[in-house]
C-alpha cells in the first residue's frame, strides 16, 4: 500500500507573522503569474475559466495587507477598538480602507505626507475592485447571497495594467507599512 498522504509535516522556524506574509506574497505572486500567462498569447482561451480566480488572488492580497496595516498601527491607539474589530471582520474593501484612512488621519496631520502617490495607488485598487464586487462575494463565489447567479460577469481584463496597478499598490502597502513601522518606533 501506497502512502497517500500530500501534506507533509515539516519542522519551520516561520514565526506567525513570516507565515501571514507568506500567505499576502502567495496571493501575489499566483496572481501575477496568472495574469502573465493570460495575457500571453496561449493563455487568451483560458480567460473565461482563469479570470475570476485571478482577480480573486488579488482581491484577497489586497484585503490582506488592508487588514495588517490596520492592526500594526493598533496597539498604539488608545480609544475603543470594539468596531475596529467589526471592520477588520469584514470583507468589504472599501469598509477596511476607510479605517485604515481614519488610523492614517489619527497618526498623521496630513495624508500629504505620503507624497509619492501611495494613497492614491491603493485607492486604485479597493476602488477597482469594489466597483465590481462591493459585497466581497463576486471573486469568492458563483452565486450571490441570494442563490443567484452574478450578472456582473461582461467585462474584459486588461492584465498589463492590472499587473502594474498591483505593482504600485504593493509598493504603497510597503511604503505605509515602513512608515507605520517608523513611527511607532518613535
Amino acid at each position: 500500500m501506497t502512502d497517500k498522504t500530500f501534506f507533509i509535516p515539516k519542522k519551520s522556524n516561520y514565526m506567525i507573522t513570516e507565515l501571514a506574509d507568506n500567505y499576502e506574497f502567495g496571493y501575489k505572486k499566483l496572481a501575477t503569474l496568472s495574469a502573465e500567462f493570460l495575457d500571453s498569447i496561449d493563455g487568451g482561451k483560458y480567460d473565461d475559466t482563469m479570470r475570476i480566480p485571478t482577480l480573486y488572488l488579488y482581491r484577497q492580497y489586497i484585503e490582506l495587507r488592508l487588514k495588517k496595516l490596520c492592526r500594526l498601527y493598533e496597539p498604539a491607539l488608545e480609544e475603543d477598538t470594539k468596531s475596529r474589530n467589526k471592520t477588520l471582520r469584514t470583507h468589504s474593501l472599501k469598509a477596511i480602507w476607510d479605517e485604515l484612512l481614519k488610523l492614517i488621519d489619527m497618526v498623521w496631520e496630513s495624508r500629504n505626507v505620503f507624497e509619492g502617490g501611495e494613497i492614491e495607488d491603493i485607492e486604485l485598487v479597493v476602488s477597482s475592485f469594489h466597483n465590481y464586487d462591493p459585497y466581497a462575494q463576486f471573486f469568492r463565489y458563483e452565486k450571490n447571497i441570494k442563490g443567484e447567479v452574478h450578472k456582473t460577469f461582461s467585462f474584459d481584463v486588461d492584465y498589463k495594467k492590472l499587473s502594474s496597478a498591483m505593482d504600485n499598490a504593493e509598493d504603497a502597502f510597503d511604503s505605509l507599512e515602513l512608515s507605520f513601522q517608523y513611527n511607532l518606533n518613535q
